[in-house]
């Protein structure tokens, strides 16, 4: 999610609903952040280095499938969670 896509929800969602574009938001500005200062690292060496001298580079395709597979696995925890959830709190209400 860009900058100005964050600030549009930040304008459009109520103080409630704008807690989770704010955190994504965040989080994926702190990977990038971390992927611009760490280059790539050296297998041989162990040092920080430029990929680009070493002509290694990483498709996009191969970012955002990472990224889509954390929002799934996300999404899927959470349901999982609120499955578990309901099924403690239906179990309390027969008791």
């Amino acid at each position: 999610m860009s900058h100005n896509e964050s600030q549009i929800k930040d304008e459009f969602f109520q103080d409630v609903e704008k807690y989770p574009y704010k955190t994504v938001s965040h989080a994926l500005q702190i990977i990038l952040r971390a992927l611009i200062q760490n280059y790539g690292i050296d297998g041989e060496t162990g040092q920080l280095v430029d990929m680009h001298r070493f002509g290694i580079y990483e498709p996009i395709a191969v970012k955002m499938q990472s990224i889509k597979t954390a929002f799934e696995t996300t999404i899927l925890l959470l349901r999982i969670d609120d499955i578990v959830s309901y099924a403690k709190k239906a179990s309390m209400l027969a008791e």
